[in-house]
C-alpha cells in the first residue's frame, strides 16, 4: 500500500511538473518587428508547483490548421518551483508568417503574429527602479536585451539613465549594437550626473555633447527623463526610421530567391547518357535475353543469376549517380559583414549545403552565438537551437541541399582603410576621394561600391588605392534592381559565383540599407552626415565565416564586406 501511495504521488509529481503558466509575451523591443530579421520573443513564465521544471520549450511557426512551418526553434529552460523567468526566443521574421505557438511538456499555446514595423527607439529601464513611471516613450526593460547583436535589427535608438547590471554578453552586444549603428542617448542619473560605465560598457563615457563608436553614436543631454519624447529624438539624432510599402516592386521574396539561386549552384552533373545506357540495356538484359538464357539452365541457376545481374545494375546505377555529384559535399555562401572594429564582424549569410549521404547533420558556425532560420514556409525535420553555440540540425537525404540564413560575430578579413584625399564643393558634395588599404585587406577585389549621403560611386581600383568615378544618385542606382537575383547558369563559367553576384551587388546594397522602392518593403538607413561614407567591397569569403560540421569538401563563399568610413581631421 506504501509502495503504491509513493509511485501515485511520483506520477502526479511528473503531471505537475509540466504545468508553466505564461504570464507575458512580447514581440520587439516595442512589440513590433521588422520583417525579413531576426527578432526577439521574449517569453515570462511561471512555475507554481512545488515541482522544478527542467526540459524544453519550442516555438514552432503555424501554417494552415494544425500545420508548421520550418523548424522548431527548441530553448532549454530551467525554472524553480515557485518562481517566474523570462525565456527568450531568436526567430526570423519573413512575409510568410501567419503565427505562432509554443510547446513544452504535454502544454501549448498560441502566439499572435508580430506587426511589422521600422526599429524601434525605446527607453532602456531598469525593472527594479520606480522612477519609469515618469517616462514618456516606450520602455524596454534592460534585463531583456539580447545576448547577441544578431537579435539586435529591431532596434535603431535607447535611452539610458543608469549602468544596467548585465553579464559580460549582454554588455559585448550592446556595445557591438552600437558599433553596428546604434544610436544611445544618455541622460543624468537620479544624482544628476551622467552614468559611469566600466569593462565592455566603458567607450560611452565621456563629456562631448555627441561622439562617434564605430558606426554608432552617442548623445549626451541635461533634460530631465520626464521631458525626452519621440519628437524630441526626432530633432536629436534619431529621427523615427518607418516602414513604407514599396512603389513599383519588382523583386520579391528576397531570402527565398538568392537561396535557390545557391542551391542551384550544386545540382548534381548527372552522365544522363549512362544512366539511358544502364537502362536499356538492364530492359534487354532482364527480358528476353534472360529468358532465352534461362530456358537452358537449371532454374536455380537461372534465379541465382537473376539476382545477380540486379545487384550489378544497382551498383551500376548507384555509381553513375556518384559519378554526377563528383562524389563531394560542398557549400555556397553568401554573407554581408558589417565591421565592428578590427577583424569582427556582424554577419548575415545565405548558405546552401550540399550532402552527398543522407545523415543527420548538425551545422554550426565559429561564433559565440549563432542565430538560424531554414529560410522556408516548408515543414522541415530538423530543430534549431540559437544561442551560445547555437546550430541548426537537420536530416538530409542523399544526394539533397539545405540552405538555410545564419547570423552570428565572426572573424574576417581586415577592410580598415586610410583617408588620403577628401574634397568637396561649396554644397559638401563629394567631389574627390582616395583611400589607400593595408596589406591584410582582402583580395581579389570583385567589386567596390562607395556611399556617401544620398550618392553611389563605383570604386576605381589601382594598386592599393581607391579612387572615385561618376556619382549616381540613389533612385537611379536603385532602379535597375532586378526582377529576381540574376541565375548563375547566365555565367560564361558554371559555378562562377562571383560573377553572377556582381550583377546583384546593387540588390545586396538594397537589402542591406533597409530596401529600396522596388522591394515589398523599405526602412530608411540611419542617415550619413556629409562627413562620412560606406565602402561596400565584394570579395571572398574568409574561412572564418565558412560553416562547420558536416564533413563538407569545400566552400564557395562571396561576402559584401561594409566599413564605415569618416572624413580625417583637419
Amino acid at each position: 500500500m506504501k509502495n503504491a501511495l509513493l509511485l501515485l504521488l511520483a506520477l502526479l509529481g511528473a503531471l505537475t511538473a509540466d504545468a508553466l503558466e505564461i504570464k507575458d509575451v512580447r514581440w520587439g523591443f516595442d512589440g513590433r518587428v521588422v520583417p525579413d530579421r531576426f527578432a526577439i520573443l521574449s517569453v515570462l513564465v511561471e512555475n507554481p508547483t512545488a515541482q522544478p521544471f527542467d526540459g524544453q520549450m519550442i516555438l514552432e511557426q503555424t501554417q494552415g490548421i494544425g500545420g508548421t512551418a520550418g523548424a522548431p526553434i527548441v530553448q532549454p529552460i530551467y525554472v524553480a518551483p515557485g518562481s517566474a523567468r523570462y525565456v527568450q526566443f531568436q526567430p526570423y521574421i519573413s512575409d510568410q508568417n501567419t503565427g505562432w505557438h509554443l510547446r513544452w511538456g504535454r502544454d501549448q499555446r498560441d502566439v499572435d503574429a508580430p506587426t511589422s514595423a521600422g526599429p524601434a527607439r525605446v527607453f532602456l529601464a531598469d525593472p527594479e527602479s520606480t522612477l519609469a513611471a515618469a517616462v514618456r516613450m516606450k520602455i524596454f526593460p534592460d534585463d531583456l536585451f539580447p545576448t547577441t547583436v544578431g537579435a539586435t535589427d529591431g532596434l535603431a535608438a535607447v535611452v539610458l539613465d543608469h549602468v544596467p547590471r548585465w553579464e559580460v554578453a549582454r554588455r559585448e552586444a550592446f556595445i557591438d549594437w552600437l558599433h553596428r549603428g546604434g544610436v544611445v542617448h544618455l541622460l543624468r542619473g537620479a544624482n544628476g550626473t551622467l552614468p559611469e560605465f566600466t569593462a565592455e560598457l566603458a567607450p560611452l563615457n565621456g563629456t562631448a555633447d555627441r561622439s562617434r563608436i564605430g558606426a554608432g553614436a552617442v548623445f549626451r543631454h541635461t533634460i530631465a527623463r520626464a521631458d525626452i519624447t519621440e519628437p524630441f529624438l526626432d530633432e536629436h539624432g534619431s529621427p523615427a526610421r518607418d516602414l513604407r510599402n514599396g512603389k513599383q516592386i519588382n523583386l520579391y521574396a528576397f531570402d527565398q530567391t538568392l537561396l535557390q539561386k545557391l542551391a542551384s549552384l550544386t545540382k548534381p552533373r548527372i552522365a544522363w547518357w549512362l544512366v539511358y545506357l544502364l537502362t536499356a540495356s538492364y530492359l534487354v538484359v532482364v527480358g528476353p535475353a534472360h529468358f532465352l538464357t534461362g530456358r537452358r539452365m537449371n532454374y536455380r541457376l537461372s534465379i541465382l543469376a537473376f539476382l545477380g545481374i540486379v545487384a550489378a545494375y544497382a551498383a551500376s546505377f548507384a555509381w553513375a549517380g556518384r559519378r554526377g555529384a563528383d562524389e563531394t559535399q560542398r557549400v555556397h555562401s553568401i554573407s554581408i559583414a558589417h565591421s565592428l572594429g578590427g577583424t569582427r564582424y556582424d554577419v548575415i549569410q545565405w548558405i546552401s549545403a550540399f550532402v552527398t549521404h543522407g545523415d543527420l547533420y548538425k551545422l554550426t558556425h565559429a561564433a559565440p552565438s549563432n542565430l538560424y532560420s531554414v529560410g522556408t514556409s516548408d515543414p522541415v525535420h530538423g530543430q534549431i537551437l540559437n544561442g551560445r553555440d547555437g546550430i541548426l540540425a537537420v536530416d538530409l537525404p542523399l544526394y539533397s541541399s539545405r540552405p538555410f540564413i545564419h547570423r552570428g560575430v565572426m572573424q574576417g578579413d581586415d577592410t580598415s582603410v586610410t583617408v588620403e584625399k577628401w574634397e568637396t564643393d561649396s554644397a559638401g558634395t563629394l567631389t574627390a576621394l582616395t583611400l589607400r588599404h593595408g596589406p591584410a585587406f582582402p583580395q581579389p577585389i570583385d567589386e567596390m561600391v562607395l556611399k556617401c549621403v544620398d550618392q553611389f560611386f563605383t570604386m576605381i581600383v589601382t594598386g592599393d588605392r581607391f579612387t572615385l568615378r561618376a556619382p549616381e544618385p540613389a533612385d537611379t542606382f536603385f532602379a535597375n534592381v532586378s526582377q529576381e537575383i540574376p541565375s548563375p547558369w547566365m555565367t560564361t563559367q558554371e559555378g562562377d559565383q562571383a560573377a553572377w553576384l556582381r550583377k546583384s551587388i546593387k540588390t545586396l546594397i538594397a537589402r542591406d540599407l533597409g530596401g529600396a522602392e522596388r522591394m515589398p518593403h523599405e526602412i530608411p538607413p540611419p542617415a550619413l552626415a556629409p562627413d562620412e561614407a560606406l565602402l561596400y567591397i565584394l570579395t571572398r569569403a574568409p574561412a572564418g565565416f565558412h560553416l562547420r560540421g558536416g564533413d563538407f569538401a569545400s566552400e564557395n563563399g562571396t561576402v559584401l564586406y561594409v566599413q564605415k568610413i569618416t572624413k580625417p581631421e583637419p
